[in-house]
């Protein structure tokens, strides 16, 4: 069955997965407060590294005024770590409904085979490089991976690509 009458079955899964990941890259970055996050990691990571020095240098003065604010740094690690389930919270029964529900029911009938195999069973055996079958689930999570980097990577470099300086 083709739902959409202009494209076969195997373009329209690959559409669905576009669409799936603009919208989980949209609701990452306003409710996973993606922003917040790289800036509790970074000051995470400056804090680790003024600790390590600090030891390297055997610095007990910096040592001890560093260790005063272990705590604090405790719980921005935890909420770095939290923010981004707040989105999970929203795209996975978006995620749930598409695949087990609206996937299965428009494309019952849908095969593809592909020249690689990253089902979980190649995957933890480390042997990807054979040709597998995929239904309409199995293509989707294929293509929204393939969708996932892309828009990662084209969002993430938007105003280089843009010829726009920070």
């Amino acid at each position: 069955m083709q739902v959409l009458a202009f494209m076969d079955d195997g373009a329209t899964i690959f559409l669905f997965a576009l669409v799936f990941s603009l919208l989980n890259y949209a609701i990452n970055k306003k409710f996973g407060e993606r922003d917040k996050v790289k800036a509790l990691n970074k000051e995470v990571k400056d804090y680790q590294k003024q600790l390590s020095d600090a030891m390297r240098a055997k610095d007990e003065k910096k040592l001890e005024e560093l260790q005063k604010r272990d705590s604090e740094m405790m719980g921005k690690m935890k909420d770095a770590m939290m923010l981004p389930f707040k989105a999970l919270l929203i795209t996975f029964p978006i995620f749930i409904i598409l695949f087990n529900y609206i996937l299965p029911g428009l494309f019952p009938a849908f095969a593809t085979q592909l020249p690689f195999d990253i089902h979980l069973n190649s995957l933890f055996a480390l042997n990807v490089l054979h040709s597998a079958t995929y239904g309409p689930k199995g293509f989707f999570i294929v293509c929204s991976i393939f969708w996932g980097l892309i828009v990662e990577v084209v969002a993430s470099n938007w105003d280089k690509l843009r010829g726009v300086a920070k």
